[in-house]
């Protein structure tokens, strides 16, 4: 391979003195066309944004990162990926946390219906805590897990 490689320089570099030699320039434009590939291999997409969503430990911190320097955030694409992953992740929080059935006739004195309604139970049992006990009898209070 060097064999070969040293005839080709030899055959387009028949003349030295010429202009400073052929072998110099070409050596000039292999080097630059090295530079130029490493440059562009080293170039990586970011993540996507469903990356940045399933990765919170990940994406809070480049999202802290871009609100310390706004002005360099505008160009990164990480940022905006980063961003993006957060409304993803929100979205997913909300869907989770209301999956409600508009149709769900569960009644309340079942302890599905509280189970489904976290922030309603809490609420219910605050309120049971102050009641009376013929009250809590009457108004599912055993249900939603007043003990």
């Amino acid at each position: 391979m060097r064999r070969v490689v040293r005839a080709v320089l030899f055959e387009l570099s028949p003349n030295p003195s010429l202009f400073g030699g052929f072998r110099l320039l070409l050596w000039v434009v292999v080097i630059m066309l090295i530079l130029g590939a490493i440059k562009g291999y080293s170039q990586t997409t970011p993540p996507s944004a469903e990356w940045y969503a399933n990765n919170p430990t990940v994406r809070e911190r480049v999202v802290a990162a871009c609100r310390d320097n706004p002005g360099a955030a505008r160009r990164n694409d990480h940022c905006a990926a980063a961003s993006q992953g957060n409304l993803i992740a929100a979205e997913r929080e909300a869907a989770a946390r209301t999956r409600l059935n508009p149709f769900d006739d569960t009644p309340p004195s079942s302890p599905r219906y509280w189970e489904m309604r976290p922030d309603a139970r809490r609420e219910h049992l605050a309120t049971c805590k102050r009641a009376d006990p013929a009250w809590r009898a009457r108004n599912n209070c055993r249900a939603a897990g007043f003990t």
